[in-house]
This record gives structure tokens, C-alpha cells and sequence, in this order.
């Protein structure tokens, strides 16, 4: 049989209305400039929709540099007697079923016994995988053509490591994943593309998943492309047809249901030199770390690292703990003084994650949006100060929980789990109170001129010092103010309190001010706090 991704509609797209559509890879470049968005239930196939989309943009228009980039997002539309050029020159390999090269898989697997598709999706149990809210057998689980399609590339950004020859795919467990937003699905796809000096040195002319005709080496591979990369087969995959019935994932009645696969090994990677575009990387002196979602916190916690923060900078002056944030968005602040950006003041990030165990367990998948002002994200002057804003409420947050422990008999001592809920029901409203005033400070850092005088930052900074504190008090007189009234809870209510205006003093404390007191000085400084 033939399903040829050209031209056969697999991609969910809304368009400017908002109105759903499902396109192939041809008509999707011809309507990008109508089109809003790619939009899929699923977060992790929703973003490996869009590095799909990267990377074939990327082979036919292959732009050199940011003029490159620059003069195609001015065109505003994608050149499509280039793109029919290349879908014609390689049509045999966008066939979902080609026996040689299928689409996004690999061919000749015949030999290899047939295993249930569940295992290409994280969210649903699959051998032993277990899942606790999805009561279904993995060999019921069949879809249609198309939706096997999309599951066939969140391969790339998003498999895990799946036991003993299963490794995960090129950044190891899933990081965060940055997705620069346009006004449509074309400015979209070229902001997303990566160019030179933005992408990895030292890189090889490896071809995408697609044209490479060999299978993914088995051995671990040190020298990768960047199209490569973006198309990244850490399985050895080929989809096994079968009767008609209905998709799993749409519902839709489809005369090919696919419930099994050919799966294996595939490749495996030891690269010093790759570092995704799209991801932002903590640089300690052990070299750079992805990241990566964290449980109970907020993506916009992080919105130093993910969108602000340049090797080299923190908000600190901390040498061995600084932040890149993608590279793609260091594109985007060279980019975004053209005139196809004029008039827009914001920049609409959106980011996609899957967090597990560091190896093969998931616990959640997510898709959160950041928007923040340009000239925020283009001038490097105020990243410092947003960052060490948020490292002062930090400090704040974990003050709380050492505070409200000295409120618990002998500090807690004893109790590992000691007023756990009740530190991070306060935890949780701290961060949800100090949300809409973080996102105030960046307006008006942004809305500061490169030049402005130090009492106009001063002021900011008392503002948010002033803010935080008051926060914080709320958080913490709210968490403590049922506990017990004897005696002995009375005294140890005073001291978290005590605690915690000093967990709060030192969360502002400039250098000098930590260091330790003695005499006069030190008693002044305990009567304050």
C-alpha cells in the first residue's frame, strides 16, 4: 500500500480563524502564511510536528546565515517551485510504507518480530510500562496512517531510554524545549531554524532522516548534522499494516489500522560538541546540563535561563553556575530589528517538556507559553536583574520551608515528612502571588533605556524586595496561624518567625552584609532581625 506524507493530510493546523485543518507537507508550505499553528492533543507529537517541519524547510530552502533567514521571512511566503522540486526529486521517500526507505523509519526489517505500537507513545502502558488511569491492552491499540505518522516524530525529541541497548535519543532525557512563536505558521517554522553562527560548530553534512540511506548506526556516534540531529532515530522502526478499524486517537473509522511495528535499537550518541538550538543548558564546571522540567515548578521560574540569560551571565556573579538560553533565541534578538518584526512588541514563546526519571518512567507532559517584552530579550543590560530577582525569591521560598519547621516540635527532627503539605501549600501560594508582580518587574526593565540612571534600577529593586517580603510574610503567617496555642507552640511559633526574617533578611543581604558580625554590630543586627 502507499501513504505518501507529501500530499496525504496528516498534520493538524489551525488557520488564522482558528478553524482545524489537516494538511501534508506540501500544502502546508503553500498555506503557511494563512495558517496559525500546528495544534495536536499531544504536546510531545505537537513539537515533533514542528522539528519535523524545521528540518524540511531547512534541506529544501537551506539558508547560510541570518541575511539567508532574513530575506526569506521578508519574501513571507515559501518558494514553492523550489519546494516542488525537491518533493519531486525525493517523493519515493515520504511513502509511510516503503518496503526500502519508509518514512521516518527504516526499511528491510523483516526479520525482527512484531511488537505493539503502544511502545512509540510514553503515555500509554506499554510491556512494562505501567499505567494506572489507561486500563487497555497494548495490542488494542491501533491507529490510522496519518496519526501513525505523527507518532513516528516524537521519536527524535522526546524517546527515553528503554532498558538494557535502548538508548534515549540525542539529549538524553527529555529537556525543555524552546518553540519561537510568529504571527503564523511561516514565520513560525523560519524563526525555528537554526543558522549559522546559531548552530554547533564543527558540524557534519549528514542529510535528514528521510534521504539518509543508511539505517541508524548501532554503535554510539560521535560527529552528527544538524539535520541529522533534528531527525535523530534512536529506534529502528518500520510500521506493519493491517486491517481496517477504527483510530484509537481520532475515533475515525480508517481502512488501515496499524497495531504493530518492527522496534529496535537504534542510535546511540557520546557528542562532546552537539548542543541543541532549541534547548537552554545550565554551564557548570563539569561542562553543560539541558533543562529539564522539575516537579511543582513553574516553567516561568525559569525564565532567566530559558529566554534571558548568556553564558557567562547570572544573576549572582557566580562563576561556576551560569545559564545559555537557547540559541534560537539569540537568533531571534539578531533578527528582530528587521521590518518584518516592527510594530510588535512582544515575543511569544512556547514551551514543550515531558519529565520522567531520567530514564524510562514519565510523569507528565507539558505545554506552557512565555510572553515577554523585546527589548528585554535583545538587550542583555537588565538579564541580571531579572535573574537575581528571582534568586531572591527563591531564597524566600526555601526560607518558608525552613520557617515553618522550627513552628514543628524539635524543628522536625525526627519527622522527615513534618508539616510537608503545609510548606508547600505555602510554597505554592507564594509563587502563585508573585507571578503577575515578576512579570511587571520584566515590563518595566524592559521599558528601561540601556543608559537609565542607578536610582531608577534602585527603585525597581526596592519595589520588588518590598514586594517579595510582603509575600513571603502572607505565605508564611497564613501557613502558621492554626497551629497550637500552648506554651511550648507559642515559643516555637516565635522562633519561625524568627527564622524566617532572617531567612528573609539574608535573601537580599548584599556580600558585605553576610558577612558575620561581632559586638555592637552583631547585636544590632539581631535586634532588627
Amino acid at each position: 500500500m502507499n501513504y505518501n506524507v507529501i500530499n496525504d493530510p496528516f498534520i493538524p493546523v489551525l488557520d488564522l480563524d482558528g478553524q482545524p485543518h489537516e494538511l501534508g507537507l506540501r500544502e502546508l508550505l503553500r498555506r503557511a502564511p494563512m495558517l496559525r499553528a500546528v495544534q495536536d492533543p499531544s504536546p510531545t507529537v505537537e513539537f515533533g510536528l514542528y522539528r519535523l517541519l524545521t528540518a524540511l524547510v531547512l534541506d529544501i530552502f537551506r539558508p547560510r546565515n541570518t541575511e539567508d533567514l532574513a530575506d526569506l521571512l521578508d519574501a513571507g511566503t515559501f518558494d514553492m517551485a523550489a519546494a516542488d522540486a525537491y518533493f519531486q526529486r525525493y517523493a519515493n521517500r515520504f511513502d509511510l510504507f516503503h518496503p526500502q526507505h519508509p518514512f521516518l523509519q527504516t526499511g528491510g526489517m523483516t526479520a525482527e518480530a512484531d511488537k505493539p505500537l503502544a511502545a512509540l507513545l510514553p503515555t500509554l502502558p506499554s510491556g512494562t510500562n505501567a499505567g494506572h488511569f489507561h486500563h487497555a491492552h497494548e495490542k488494542d491499540f491501533g491507529v490510522s496512517p496519518a496519526a501513525a505518522a505523527r507518532l513516528l516524530t516524537l521519536m527524535a525529541p522526546f524517546m527515553t531510554a528503554g532498558g538494557a541497548g535502548l538508548a534515549p535519543s540525542i539529549n538524553g532525557a527529555p529537556p525543555w524545549y524552546v518553540l519561537i512563536g510568529g504571527r503564523n505558521l511561516f514565520e513560525t517554522l523560519c524563526l525555528n531554524c537554526p543558522v549559522p553562527p546559531f548552530v554547533p560548530e564543527g558540524l557534519t553534512d549528514m542529510p535528514p532522516a528521510w534521504r539518509n540511506d543508511q539505517p541508524p548506526a548501532t554503535d554510539r556516534c560521535t560527529r552528527t548534522s544538524l539535520l541529522e540531529a533534528l531527525t535523530w532515530r534512536p529506534r529502528r522502526v518500520q510500521l506493519v499494516p493491517g486491517e481496517p478499524g477504527r483510530c484509537a486517537l481520532t475515533g475515525r473509522e480508517t481502512p488501515t489500522l496499524i497495531r504493530a511495528m518492527k522496534f529496535t535499537a537504534g542510535a546511540s550518541c557520546a557528542l562532546t560538541t552537539w548542543r541543541d538550538p532549541s534547548v537552554a543548558y545550565r554551564i557548570t564546571k563539569d561542562g553543560p546540563i539541558v533543562l529539564r522540567p522539575q516537579e511543582g515548578k513553574e516553567v516561568w521560574r525559569d525564565t532567566g535561563p530559558l529566554a534571558l540569560l548568556h553564558e557567562g551571565e547570572d544573576g549572582q556573579g557566580d562563576a561556576t553556575v551560569q545559564y545559555q538560553r537557547p540559541r534560537l533565541v539569540d537568533q531571534f534578538a539578531t533578527l528582530s530589528g528587521d521590518d518584518w518584526w516592527s510594530g510588535r512588541p512582544d515575543l511569544a514563546i512556547v514551551l514543550y517538556g515531558m519529565r520522567t526519571d531520567l530514564k524510562m518512567k514519565v510523569f507528565e507532559w507539558q505545554r506552557e507559553d512565555l510572553v515577554l517584552p523585546v527589548p528585554l530579550v535583545v538587550h542583555s543590560k537588565f538579564h541580571g536583574d531579572a535573574q537575581a530577582a528571582m534568586d531572591s525569591a527563591g531564597a524566600v521560598a526555601m526560607g518558608l520551608r525552613a520557617a515553618i519547621k522550627k513552628a514543628y516540635e524539635r524543628d522536625g527532627a525526627g519527622n522527615a515528612q513534618a508539616f510537608e503539605e503545609r510548606i508547600a501549600e505555602a510554597q505554592r501560594r507564594f509563587w502563585a502571588d508573585l507571578r503577575r508582580p515578576y512579570e511587571a518587574l520584566l515590563g518595566r526593565l524592559a521599558g528601561l533605556s540601556v543608559d537609565e540612571n542607578a536610582a531608577q534600577i534602585t527603585h525597581l529593586r526596592d519595589g520588588w524586595k518590598a514586594t517579595v517580603e510582603t509575600l513571603g510574610r502572607e505565605a508564611f503567617e497564613d501557613a502558621i496561624r492554626d497551629l497550637d496555642a500552648d506554651a511550648k507552640a507559642l515559643k516555637r511559633r516565635v522562633e519561625a518567625r524568627k527564622e524566617f526574617h532572617k531567612r528573609q533578611f539574608f535573601a537580599f543581604a548584599t556580600p558585605d552584609q553576610r558577612k558575620p558580625k561581632k559586638g555592637k554590630a552583631a547585636a544590632a543586627e539581631a535586634a532588627v532581625l
